[in-house]
């Protein structure tokens, strides 16, 4: 970060501010403690997702496009897509803990693991054009389908 240019550096903090912000990981985590009432459909459950871990994940995503000067909001979408992947699979992880407002009480197991499946595929697809560095984040995506904890 000392050795980051004085904008890269702004635009650093303002990405953390929003994400981590009331209209990012804050109002995320206000949906999901009020889930039990306020979950009613798949749509909402992403919505979650996508404010929690996805903002979170995608903040790693962007903060480097920044530094490069590239197009952010592909790498802030990528980022997303990848949080949401992670928490389709933590669902399967937990299958026993009967939250009634996860992707297996909307699409089931086999639903759950096959949207999974249709995620993971499409972020790889999005990394192909990324050569090098995005075969290291296309392994962490598919380590994803294959984790235990």
């Amino acid at each position: 970060v000392e050795k980051a240019p004085g904008p890269v550096v702004t635009e650093w903090v303002k990405l953390l501010a929003t994400g981590a912000g009331a209209s990012g990981m804050v109002l995320g985590q206000m949906m999901d403690l009020g889930k039990a009432g306020e979950l009613g459909s798949l749509e909402k459950l992403i919505e979650l997702h996508r404010l929690k871990t996805g903002q979170l994940i995608g903040m790693c995503f962007e903060a480097p496009a920044i530094l490069a000067g590239q197009d952010r909001s592909t790498f802030a979408e990528l980022g997303e897509q990848v949080g949401l992947a992670f928490q389709v699979k933590d669902a399967l992880l937990d299958i026993d803990d009967g939250d009634d407002a996860s992707f297996i009480s909307f699409l089931g197991e086999a639903g759950t693991r096959q949207y999974l499946e249709s995620l993971t595929e499409k972020i790889g697809a999005s990394l192909k054009p990324m050569a090098g560095p995005g075969e290291s984040l296309r392994q962490l995506i598919f380590y994803n389908l294959q984790r235990q904890n």
